[in-house]
């Protein structure tokens, strides 16, 4: 016994220590505190950055392109012209009365320029824009459906260490009563009223009650590192967690529409968009160019000297006019329509599920609100029941026997109880997560 009151000394010392240097949450702060340090939002700002940095991508192809270039070509032989024989008359001075050829241009030749090009019309570029939005708007959609799972997974770990720690309260008044029993039994023991082995029979029932408590602290420990690691709060952080209730009456029945079906909505338009994007392409696109080109020619590599660069300049608009294309795009698009239509299957399956599940949560709700006054009442009449024994007990009219077997009913009686109370706030968060409105618990 002096074993384990040491233990409950260094329990309660251990625990006060702890709290000296620990926050104290409740619900609320734990979510609050989850939304600014989930480790899992780095990754979606990564996606996010990707996102705008692929937008930016599709759109560069519809800005100006401006460029530079040079090019240096040296030739075996120069390149021969045929002139018609009229000319080459001229050309020979009356020499020739055929066809003439002439060699023209020099061995060394270099180019250099600036061009340019800007798309004047592309169908396209509208479908861009709002490729760009969709994907941001799936992103955020993304961003909200882990956030629900935060939500949640905080939620049920949150209300898991209540339960527990509401078992360790009753463990604890459990040990209480025993032990003033206890004292009562040694009085008992050394006036000889009853025998030792009485006495030995409640050391024993003593001993399993501490056994169950350092199993329930132990567990206790274990979700509470759980609910860090979901939080995203430093495990040697002290968190200690405060008593909530959750009222019925603030759920407001009711059912939302849920992200997954915001996110397939957003893959159909995203999938609509690309038959557009491709049917797009049939549109003529309207492009305006220039390039502004200096010409060297010399018969020697000498670039730099102080001979002439000759200019050639030019800048036009072309129109590009698609015709035939292999039924490529007729096949793309089928593509795209075959996958919008299992998008529209799954759709009408989630759908299908979630109603069954909200009904499901709901029937859960009922019938959690019942159980729990079931073991309410009996949590109430056990305990009365006790009382009266106990006084019986001390009045010398019932044994010690009975008053042992009350006190473990009425401990069944307030576990059942707890468990009860416990079930129907994990139905409650299920109802939320059922009707979508999880974030209900954010305000």
């Amino acid at each position: 016994m002096k074993l384990l009151a040491l233990l409950s000394f260094l329990f309660v010392w251990t625990i006060t220590e702890a709290q000296q240097d620990s926050h104290t949450y409740d619900l609320k702060k734990c979510l609050a505190y989850a939304q600014e340090n989930n480790p899992h939002k780095n990754q979606l700002e990564i996606s996010r950055k990707e996102v705008n940095a692929e937008a930016k991508l599709a759109k560069s192809k519809f800005l100006p392109q401006l460029g530079a270039y040079t090019d240096y070509r040296q030739f075996i032989d120069n390149t021969t012209y045929i002139f018609p024989a009229d000319e080459g008359r001229i050309i020979s001075g009356g020499t020739s009365d055929s066809p003439y050829p002439i060699r023209l241009g020099q061995k060394f030749n270099m180019y250099a320029g600036v061009n340019f090009s800007q798309v004047l019309f592309d169908k396209r570029w509208l479908s861009a824009n709002e490729f760009g939005n969709l994907s941001t708007e799936l992103l955020t959609l993304s961003e909200e459906v882990l956030d629900e799972e935060v939500i949640y997974n905080i939620s049920i770990t949150y209300y898991e260490i209540q339960k527990l720690k509401s078992k360790i309260e009753l463990i604890n008044d459990a040990i209480n009563r025993t032990n003033k029993l206890r004292e009562i039994l040694e009085l008992q023991v050394d006036n000889g009223v009853v025998k030792r082995s009485e006495l030995d029979r409640l050391n024993l029932t003593l001993s399993k009650l501490g056994i169950d408590r350092q199993q329930l602290l132990a567990n206790t420990d274990l979700m509470i590192s759980r609910l860090k690691y979901t939080m995203g709060m430093p495990e040697e952080t002290g968190l200690i967690i405060t008593d909530e209730d959750l009222l019925v009456s603030e759920l407001v029945m009711g059912r939302e529409l849920s992200t997954k079906n915001r996110i397939l909505a957003q893959q159909q338009k995203l999938g609509e968009l690309k038959i557009k994007d491709v049917a797009d392409d049939y549109f003529p696109t309207v492009r305006a160019y220039g390039d502004f080109q200096f010409q060297a020619q010399r018969n020697s590599f000498n670039f730099l000297s102080d001979e002439k660069w000759f200019p050639q300049h030019y800048f036009g608009v072309g129109i590009k006019f698609p015709i035939l294309t292999g039924f490529e795009k007729k096949a793309k698009m089928e593509l795209e329509q075959i996958e919008l239509e299992r998008i529209k299957i799954k759709q009408e399956r989630i759908t299908k599920e979630e109603a069954i599940q909200l009904q499901q949560a709901t029937n859960q709700l009922a019938a959690a609100n019942l159980f729990l006054d079931h073991n309410m009442r009996n949590n109430s009449l056990s305990e009365v029941l006790y009382k009266q024994i106990e006084l019986e007990y001390e009045q010398g009219i019932t044994a010690l026997r009975d008053l042992l077997i009350a006190s473990a009913d009425q401990t069944v009686a307030a576990n059942q109880y707890e468990e009860a109370y416990f079930e129907y706030k994990l139905a409650q968060i299920n109802y939320l997560k059922a009707s979508s409105r999880l974030k209900d618990l954010l305000q």
